[in-house]
């Protein structure tokens, strides 16, 4: 019986494995963990002095969306698909969405 070459790579680059541990190997957590986020949030965190207005997003929620956005070439609309569609975790784990939600 013939192994489906195609099915087995896209399993290799799922950023969770089965038992919701990280896959080490995928473009968005290896990217992710080359980001000082604290440094990122220290950053952030000085633009939002005021207690006027909405809470802001988390620092990695708001550069992890502008990260995926440049390099998937989306739009605002796709950009948010991409990260909240069940479906497709790979981009909620740069933003980190899935310890968030979970």
């Amino acid at each position: 019986m013939p192994t489906n070459c195609t099915a087995e790579r896209q399993m290799t680059n799922l950023p969770l494995f089965f038992d919701n541990t990280l896959n080490p190997n995928n473009r968005w957590v290896k990217l992710a963990s080359l980001i000082p986020w604290e440094v990122v949030d220290d950053i952030y965190a000085k633009n939002f002095k005021s207690n006027k207005g909405p809470t802001p997003l988390p620092a990695r929620v708001a550069l992890g969306a502008l990260i995926i956005q440049l390099k998937l070439d989306l739009s605002n609309e796709e950009t948010v698909d991409q990260i909240t569609d069940n479906r497709k975790p790979v981009s909620s784990v740069l933003c980190r969405l899935h310890a968030i939600s979970g």
